[in-house]
């Protein structure tokens, strides 16, 4: 993956002290234990944001440092309830985002809602917001979406699997912090364009899979919501079968936006100056999630440099003759 993803690596020059202020803001309105605390500063999300959206001004980056610590200490929170249990969730936490100033709540997720949306309100449009609350509100529906799969213990294939990912994993509105941090906003008939959606989708799938394949060993041992489990139980792969095939998909991704890339209509040239700065930021997100990815101590630590991993299969790949064999 790594070798077929020849984007530009870069890193904003406020990394270190604008991490070292999330975690602080997380674990100060979180009461987060110095444990939890020393979670957050091994997984480093300051500098996945800092390598995915290095063009940010400081203030710009430090509200995205801040949703993306908040999304992860949010999916930890979600996973401990049933379906109804997240709905409360999304109504206190949408309501924050509808009015971060004037709500007034005791819940900790909706006071990190508010602090967040606050200053992300103030940096951006009502039109952004907007759509930044849809992709929210989707980010919901599908983490309700996978807490029913689980539930039922209901095996996914590949296609259902990747439709609830999509809104699930967060990608929608990770993406969308990087049109954020650009301070221009993309018309909807631009945004909502067939190729241009198919170039977004591209990078964000990227993402997607290369996350499920440096998170295996993790998620693997708690439930099968990987999608390198799905593929060993639905397709009989082996272990190394199914990374081979997650990675293949990644690698297709990179080719997706590429061809994407070439068949975007122009919309004028105030337009297309936004509409290059956009696909520039998702090439960032694409190589900046995979150098963290790879660097992160929350998966690998040094796995750059020894391109070796030992990982244990936890699931016995189903023997049945696969068609056309």
């Amino acid at each position: 993956m790594a070798s077929h993803c020849k984007y530009p690596v870069h890193l904003s020059p406020y990394y270190e002290e604008q991490s070292r202020a999330s975690i602080q803001w997380l674990a100060n309105i979180a009461h987060l234990s110095k444990k939890e605390e020393a979670r957050y500063v091994a997984v480093k999300f300051g500098l996945l944001i800092s390598l995915a959206i290095p063009y940010a001004d400081v203030q710009r980056l430090r509200v995205s440092i801040d949703w993306m610590n908040y999304i992860f200490w949010l999916d930890d929170q979600l996973e401990a309830f049933d379906v109804e249990g997240n709905r409360r969730f999304e109504e206190c936490c949408m309501a924050a985002m509808r009015d971060p100033i004037q709500y007034q709540t005791d819940e900790l997720a909706a006071i990190l809602t508010k602090s967040w949306c606050g200053r992300m309100e103030q940096a951006s449009s009502t039109a952004f917001k907007e759509r930044f609350m849809v992709s929210m509100k989707e980010y919901f529906q599908g983490v309700r979406e996978q807490v029913e799969a689980r539930i039922q213990n209901r095996n996914t294939d590949t296609e259902e699997y990747m439709t609830i990912r999509w809104h699930s994993s967060g990608i929608v509105p990770s993406l969308l912090l990087a049109d954020f941090c650009r301070e221009a906003y993309l018309p909807d008939y631009v945004h909502d364009h067939p190729t241009f959606n198919s170039l977004r989708r591209a990078a964000g799938e990227h993402v997607i899979y290369v996350n499920d394949i440096v998170s295996y060993d993790r998620e693997s041992r708690e439930d099968s919501h990987n999608l390198v489990c799905v593929v060993m139980k639905t397709k009989g792969y082996s272990l190394q079968e199914a990374m081979d095939f997650v990675g293949q998909r990644a690698n297709e991704c990179i080719d997706r936006f590429e061809y994407a890339r070439q068949k975007l209509p122009s919309w004028g040239p105030e337009v297309d100056k936004i509409v290059a700065d956009f696909t520039a930021g998702y090439e960032h997100w694409v190589s900046g999630h995979l150098h963290w990815a790879l660097s992160s101590e929350r998966y690998f630590g040094d796995i750059k440099n020894k391109r070796v991993v030992k990982l244990r299969q936890f699931w016995r790949p189903l023997k049945y003759e696969r068609k056309g064999e």
